[in-house]
């Protein structure tokens, strides 16, 4: 079957409540698989590798989670939407870099705010602890900084903030294209759900609670970028500058990563992305895609 066959096509799955539920269960299924199925290489590394080295084997083996993940959007996609993947833009060079770009600049201003927020309420911490400098990888904190860099870059983005947009804000979002606002909704609520059992330090299940707060103001500003500028890269550039900003305020000034970070790091993000679709609905300017060549609808028309 050609692309633009496919691209006319219909889904093999209905785009209803109970096929929107499916989709966003093998979405889950496939991001942790692809997390899972690194594993057993990070243990391989950690065991022949020390200092630089196993942080650098580290940071390429984390590229294993995007190979797996595009994967399965493709397959997904060709045989189930019976869209090509190249509609949602995931090759396009132009928009890869204005989007990382853009989307890292406006993570750093929503996060350069709250971190100033929270340097005035919280002491600085006399080392660096927390999520951002822990896990595979070995002794982080007494790595060269071209290795730490390296290993930040390869994490934020290409561990975590592209491949997890590329299943929600472009994939899921994909699926709702025509009803934009539904898709807003259904990738907050899946993708908040997705980070129910992450671990990012929580003691409590109160913190559990708390720690919600990050992906449910990660998932609004992504969201809201998709509705303005069309494709997922914005969400991508926001979510991976998120992890890499929140490595760096960490080491300018160190706060202990807890409910009063999360809470303030997710509701700034949130109120950014509520003023980006304010700001879009004033003016009548939501992104039309590319692919279709068809205006988003105007807020609240689906609801």
């Amino acid at each position: 079957m050609k692309s633009n066959e496919l691209s006319s096509s219909q889904p093999v799955l209905s785009t209803r409540w109970w096929g929107i539920l499916i989709r966003l269960a093998v979405a889950l299924a496939v991001l942790s698989g692809s997390n899972y199925a690194r594993l057993p290489l990070h243990a391989w590394a950690e065991s022949h590798f020390s200092g630089d080295a196993e942080i650098v084997a580290t940071s390429v083996i984390f590229l294993l989670t995007p190979a797996v993940i595009v994967l399965g959007v493709w397959v997904w996609m060709r045989w189930i939407e019976r869209r090509p993947i190249r509609v949602l833009r995931m090759l396009d060079a132009r928009a890869a870099a204005s989007g990382l770009a853009g989307g890292i600049l406006i993570i750093g201003i929503v996060m350069v705010a709250s971190w100033a927020m929270l340097a005035g309420v919280s002491p600085a911490e006399t080392a660096v602890s927390g999520e951002e400098l822990t896990g595979p990888g070995g002794d982080l904190n007494n790595a060269s900084i071209t290795a730490l860099v390296f290993f930040l870059i390869s994490r934020s983005f290409l561990l975590q903030g592209i491949p997890e947009e590329l299943l929600y804000r472009g994939w899921l979002f994909d699926v709702l294209r025509h009803r934009p606002w539904t898709a807003f909704g259904w990738t907050t609520v899946g993708f908040v759900a997705a980070h129910l059992f992450s671990s990012g330090g929580q003691q409590s299940v109160a913190e559990h609670i708390y720690y919600l707060i990050v992906p449910l103001g990660m998932s609004v500003l992504g969201a809201a970028l998709v509705l303005w500028r069309g494709h997922f890269w914005w969400a991508a550039g926001t979510h991976g500058g998120f992890h890499f900003w929140l490595a760096i305020c960490s080491v300018i000034y160190p706060v202990e990563l807890g409910p009063r970070v999360w809470i303030v790091t997710g509701l700034a993000q949130m109120m950014a992305g509520v003023v980006i679709v304010c700001v879009c609905a004033r003016r009548g300017h939501f992104a039309t895609t590319r692919s279709a060549k068809e205006r988003f609808l105007k807020m609240g028309a689906d609801l």
